[in-house]
């Protein structure tokens, strides 16, 4: 039996690259989480401005779509003639929800959307999205 200087360089080797993957995995789920609280987001300001264009008030709009979001996230509703959606004849109603990164990313400061949230996120990092709707005359 031949015994020669290879001897633990597997080990070795394994103990050097074992980093490397484990960042590259950490780095992928954080992507996976940014990803899915972006849907997350994206379909909790549609069904808020959906809410809205039916009439609905803001506190029924922000239940809406803190259902869909989770009751962490954040909601801000707005109307009135600085929102701008293409021609319109009704009255137009913006509808953003954060939702707060957990995590990994939690506590960078991290800001994905289109937009920020006027009350602010308490420094945390954050997905956001706004959709806006037009509420139709007599709705």
């Amino acid at each position: 039996m031949k015994r020669g200087g290879q001897h633990g360089y597997i080990t070795a080797e394994f103990a050097l690259v074992l980093p490397a993957v484990v960042m590259v995995l950490t780095v992928a789920l954080a992507l996976i989480q940014v990803g899915v609280l972006r849907l997350t987001a994206v379909e909790a300001a549609r069904a808020g401005a959906r809410e809205a264009a039916l009439g609905s008030g803001t506190a029924q709009v922000v239940a809406v779509a803190r259902e869909v979001a989770g009751q962490g996230a954040q909601v801000e509703v707005a109307s009135g003639a600085g929102i701008r959606a293409g021609d319109s004849t009704g009255a137009l109603v913006s509808v953003t929800v954060g939702i707060p990164l957990g995590g990994v990313l939690g506590g960078i400061g991290l800001v994905l959307g289109d937009d920020a949230l006027g009350g602010g996120a308490e420094g945390g990092s954050y997905v956001s999205h706004t959709a806006v709707a037009r509420v139709e005359p007599g709705a």
